[in-house]
């Protein structure tokens, strides 16, 4: 009889030092994941600070050049202080919103981090309404209450009449939603910030009556919208909480203000040179200098951005940074 010989495999397991050699492989490779992941991602978080500075950095400059390059505006005539009117109570001194006496202003260092400040004053175009009839110096204005400037006139606002001989800036007395028309700039009557027309006489008679040349119509315009005058300067951001501010150690809370209004955080720095033509020369000043403001045809602007959150920059810093120049031609001064 056959005997049958039964033939045993051994079945061998995985051992302890593969089992270790395994799982240092396997950490190896998951460590290797983490770290890609957390580089990929802070190169991202970087990139979307860059990004996010240089989208801020156009918008800041679009308005700027589009505010800068209408300063002086007020018509069919240069900017010529003798030939302007101010009737204002208030922010008619040197270095104030409504100093008549020069188009562009500056101030330096008063804002926060020993920022500046940039003032300009201007007739806003696209305001403008046609007067339909002769006036008075001391009486109201007659305009176009169907032109399509006029539904937003309000009471209170500054407001710059102007032909092609005498400008004046004024403020409106009462509503023109119900007055057909008529523009008042009486004195005794103030705003809820307290401005007011010191006097009622605006030294020209503004507007033609009708049937006189232009038949119909006027030469004289009535501007308001925006006219009269702005400021771009540094404050605390609206983000800031209760004890943030914009300083040294938060530059975070800086934003860019044009007048109350917030336009951009995370301008930390806003620094302004002025440029003006002497003897054929370009000279340039920052706003201590000697300047023949009359004649500033130019302003060159530097700010430095920050990426608000705090994520690290190239350099390793806590904030991402970056400064830009540009230089924005006063387009009134260069006719």
């Amino acid at each position: 009889m056959m005997k049958r010989h039964t033939m045993k495999i051994s079945q061998l397991g995985v051992t302890l030092i593969e089992l270790m050699i395994a799982i240092a492989i396997g950490v190896t490779i998951i460590a290797g994941v983490i770290q890609l992941y957390a580089s990929s991602t802070k190169t991202q978080r970087v990139q979307d600070g860059v990004s996010r500075l240089q989208e801020h950095a156009r918008f800041l400059f679009a308005r700027l050049s589009q505010d800068v390059s209408q300063t002086g505006f007020i018509g069919c005539f240069n900017y010529e202080p003798q030939r302007i009117t101010n009737t204002l109570a208030q922010g008619t001194n040197p270095g104030e919103l409504f100093y008549v006496d020069q188009p562009i202003d500056a101030v330096n260092g008063n804002g926060p981090l020993g920022t500046d400040t940039l003032i300009f004053r201007m007739a806003t175009a696209a305001s403008a309404i046609p007067l339909v009839a002769a006036s008075t110096r001391t009486g109201p204005l007659q305009v176009d209450e169907n032109h399509p400037n006029y539904l937003p006139l309000e009471q209170f606002q500054v407001a710059m009449v102007t032909n092609c001989t005498r400008s004046a800036m004024f403020m409106i007395t009462n509503d023109p939603s119900a007055s057909g028309g008529t523009i008042e700039h009486v004195t005794g009557v103030a705003s809820p910030d307290g401005q007011a027309n010191n006097d009622d006489d605006l030294v020209e008679a503004f507007g033609v009556s009708e049937g006189d040349y232009p038949l119909f119509g006027s030469v004289a315009y009535l501007y308001a919208g925006s006219t009269g005058g702005h400021s771009y300067s540094i404050g605390d951001s609206a983000a800031a909480g209760v004890g943030e501010s914009c300083n040294a150690a938060t530059p975070e809370f800086c934003a860019l203000f044009k007048n109350d209004q917030e336009l951009v955080q995370g301008v930390e720095d806003f620094q302004l040179e002025i440029g003006w033509m002497t003897g054929g020369n370009l000279r340039y000043g920052d706003p201590t200098s000697p300047i023949d403001w009359n004649n500033v045809d130019r302003i060159k602007v530097t700010v430095t951005l920050n990426s608000i959150e705090r994520v690290p920059s190239p350099q390793g810093a806590a904030l991402n940074k970056k400064t830009f120049v540009k230089t924005i031609f006063v387009r009134n001064q260069l006719i």
